[in-house]
Order: structure tokens, then sequence, then C-alpha cells
């Protein structure tokens, strides 16, 4: 968690007390997601980070789930090509990958 920037040096300070050197810093703002009841203790849903799949049949993309990556527009867009694919798997009955 971010305690503060310090953009004269361009250092990080978490509230850990670690220091992270950054070029560039964008800092987006905490999300969640509205369906409290299928989040984890991050807000966010537990997803399988391979196929998206929160559980048989239910996937997740973009701000919702806990991938690492970042909660942008452009990663929901691709996350999408891998929900299709396992969509389309399951249709077919074969095993999502």
């Amino acid at each position: 968690v971010i305690n503060n920037v310090d953009y004269e040096n361009k250092l990080i300070l978490s509230t850990d007390g670690e220091k992270i050197s950054f070029d560039n810093l964008i800092i987006d703002t905490p999300i969640t997601t509205n369906f409290t009841d299928l989040a984890d203790k991050s807000g966010l849903i537990p997803v399988d980070k391979e196929t998206l799949a929160f559980k048989d049949g239910v996937f997740v993309i973009g701000d919702a789930n806990n991938t690492p990556t970042p909660k942008t527009g452009a990663s929901a867009h691709f996350q999408t090509e891998i929900v299709a694919n396992n969509i389309l798997s399951e249709i077919e009955g074969v095993r999502a990958s």
C-alpha cells in the first residue's frame, strides 16, 4: 500500500517501509466489485488465472476479477478472447484451457 510518493527523488514509499523507484508513475484508485457475495477479501472475484473461470460456466473479466493485471479497458478487451475460447470449448465439450 502506498504511504507517500516522493516525486522529486522518484520514489514510492509503502506503508511497510519499502522504497520503490520509478521513471513514470500511474496510480489508480482501489477497485472492488459490487458482487460482494462472490468476492474474496480483496474485494474482487477470485478466478483461475489461466481460464478466468470463477466456477464451471462462470467467467469474470476486467475490473471484477482478481488477476494481477491492470484494471483497464485494454485488459478486459484481451481477456474476452480467453473467455470466448473457453466458452466455445465448453459448448464443443472440450475442457477449457
